[in-house]
């Protein structure tokens, strides 16, 4: 079966970027140890999501300069995470002033949160995803010369073998070289791959598909059996190819699933899923201040009643931003000056 024609709103890709950040909100509740495992791909879905809808929206639209897009992609992510961590600092330093409670945060973490280097620990995939736009114009080049299946499987192995060797190289580094090699060139490589095939995934036959997730799974299972099956979870930082072939292979088969026509129907009634998917960032930015409240208050809290907490109160934070405030995040100061001049 083919994939479905391109268009700006493909719902496989709402459904899938739905379910991700439900699970990437799971994580931060510290589910029990077999859940948080079992949904640790949820990041390399929302990166082979990411491959995906720059094809989309290559197809629909004419390519801007390089420096239009990146300032543009810049507008889009950091610089709404920049606005996030205004707030949330503000709010965090007046609700500790009316409580009298000790603000956990210093000088260091609220600069190091703007770098979207480490901080308060949640921005980190901000920087991945704005890494990846960068590299999106080069990878989609790179997507369409290679247009075999079989030499994509090869492509797939060669880059997992550089990231296996980036990975020991970065086990051997020490203080700031070891922290700017991880998180800029371990981390966003290992993600370059997996938005690489999103690319190929979003026009690859149904059989391709498979064949590219079979594979994957094949890899993974090779690597647990010779590993002794470590926790997946702990080769994320930065991703090895066995957290990566998981990742890979559970998000393409998830996308044949969805690619089924009674699939398609069924969640296209649904606009909630829409609206999820649209407000997806937003929402993962509000779920940080319920997550860290529970944790400060409760921190034993039950799990399963944490994620209820934490989610519904994202989603009507998120709500009433979208509706009262939906500019809140939206930059776009520079690509308008560049559009005049």
């Amino acid at each position: 079966m083919k994939n479905r024609a391109y268009s700006t709103r493909d719902i496989r890709i709402d459904i899938l970027r739905s379910l991700a950040i439900l699970l990437i909100i799971l994580a931060h509740v510290k589910p029990p140890t077999i859940i948080f495992q079992t949904r640790v791909f949820d990041v390399p879905l929302m990166t082979l999501l990411l491959g995906m809808s720059f094809v989309l929206s290559s197809k629909k639209h004419r390519q801007p300069s390089f420096k239009f897009y990146i300032i543009k992609r810049f507008e889009r992510l950091v610089v709404p995470a920049w606005i996030f961590l205004t707030i949330f600092f503000a709010v965090t330093f007046i609700a500790g002033g009316i409580f009298n409670v000790s603000i956990p945060y210093n000088l260091k973490t609220i600069i190091t949160s703007y770098t979207l280097i480490s901080g308060i620990g949640y921005v980190w995939i901000i920087r991945v995803f704005f890494i990846i736009a960068i590299f999106s114009p080069l990878l989609l080049k790179l997507s369409i010369n290679v247009n075999k299946i079989s030499s994509r499987v090869l492509l797939i192995t060669l880059l997992l073998f550089i990231q296996e060797f980036f990975g020991v190289m970065n086990s051997k580094l020490l203080g700031v070289p070891q922290r700017l090699f991880e998180h800029f060139v371990a981390v966003s490589f290992g993600y370059l791959i997996i938005a690489l095939i999103g690319m190929w995934v979003i026009k690859q036959t149904t059989r391709e598909n498979l064949i590219v997730g079979i594979y994957s799974l094949i890899g993974f299972m090779a690597i647990a059996i010779y590993t002794g099956s470590p926790l997946i979870g702990d080769q994320k930082y930065p991703p090895r190819a066995y957290f990566l072939l998981y990742g890979i292979s559970i998000s393409i088969f998830l996308f044949v699933l969805v690619s089924n026509k009674f699939c398609i129907q069924s969640f296209e009634r649904i606009k909630f899923v829409i609206w999820l998917s649209k407000h997806s960032l937003e929402l993962y930015y509000w779920h940080i201040f319920p997550v860290l409240v529970i944790q400060f208050l409760v921190p034993d809290f039950n799990w399963i009643l944490k994620y209820l907490l934490v989610l519904g109160s994202a989603l009507i934070i998120t709500k009433l931003q979208t509706t009262y405030l939906p500019k809140l995040f939206q930059f776009d100061y520079l690509t308008k000056r560049i559009r005049n001049n």
